[in-house]
């Protein structure tokens, strides 16, 4: 059962997709965003609607996303490794740039079937974006916006999007759209797929997606619910100094 939570949890990192541009905005910002899942079939089995609250963190001293009350991930200025927090476990793992990489390297000296299995994993999780802005425009809530279209393919799944942006909002939206995609920064082909994303102009205020996995669609939606410029809370940008440091294991690795 633990094997499909985690299913499951990937498929929707895949099907949320958040979207920004570059700015240079400094100021501490948070950033509320509402997000429903709707029941969808893995492995047989259902797994339920859910709706979630996701709270990002943006200021001079870095990054935090709190996803609920059970996961957060923290992004530090003076840094460039990232930090993904179990807050249920009190516990915490570093991710450093390129970490995919190097575990790819760290097999070289061991059985060669297993090496190149994991080699194989590696190419399932390539990622491929492309970005299509339209002419057509509406009123979101505030906000003037303008609709986007995205397509995100890997191996296993295939994510269409429809996005709503508006530029009204001045934030730094380098800052966010990093720590907004966490862990699949460190993807293959993510790079190219920001690049892809910067054709997005403004912040996501409304957008929709369907992730099309081993035959079910899997659709979320999420909604720009506040930003607001104030100062963060202390310890925000801090790693809990209770909490153990844990070591990231690939899938194989003893």
């Amino acid at each position: 059962m633990q094997t499909k939570k985690l299913f499951a949890l990937g498929c929707l990192m895949l099907a949320a997709v958040v979207v920004a541009v570059p700015g240079a905005a400094r100021a501490d910002h948070r950033v509320v965003i509402a997000i429903e899942s709707e029941a969808y079939q893995v492995q047989g089995q259902t797994v339920p609607a859910s709706s979630d609250t996701n709270v990002t963190w943006l200021g001079k001293d870095g990054a935090r996303l709190d996803m609920g009350d059970s996961a957060s991930i923290l992004m530090l200025a003076d840094r460039e490794t990232m930090y993904m927090i179990n807050h249920p476990h009190k516990q915490y793992t570093e991710v450093a740039p390129g970490l995919m990489d190097q575990m790819l390297k760290a097999t070289d000296s061991e059985d060669p079937v297993m090496a190149q299995q994991r080699q194989a994993m590696m190419s399932m999780m390539q990622v491929d974006v492309k970005v299509t802005e339209t002419d057509e425009t509406r009123k979101v809530g505030n906000y003037d916006c303008r609709k986007y279209l995205i397509s995100m393919k890997m191996a296993m799944s295939e994510t269409a999007t429809e996005v709503w942006a508006s530029e009204d909002i001045s934030i730094d939206y380098d800052l966010y759209t990093r720590i907004s995609h966490g862990m699949m920064t460190q993807l293959p082909g993510f790079e190219k797929a920001l690049k892809e994303w910067d054709k997005i102009k403004g912040v996501a205020v409304l957008s929709s997606s369907t992730t099309k996995v081993m035959g079910n669609d899997i659709k979320t939606s999420q909604k720009l619910v506040e930003v607001v410029e104030k100062d963060a809370p202390a310890g925000t940008f801090v790693l809990p100094k209770e909490y153990k440091k844990t070591e990231m294991i690939m899938p194989g690795m003893r």
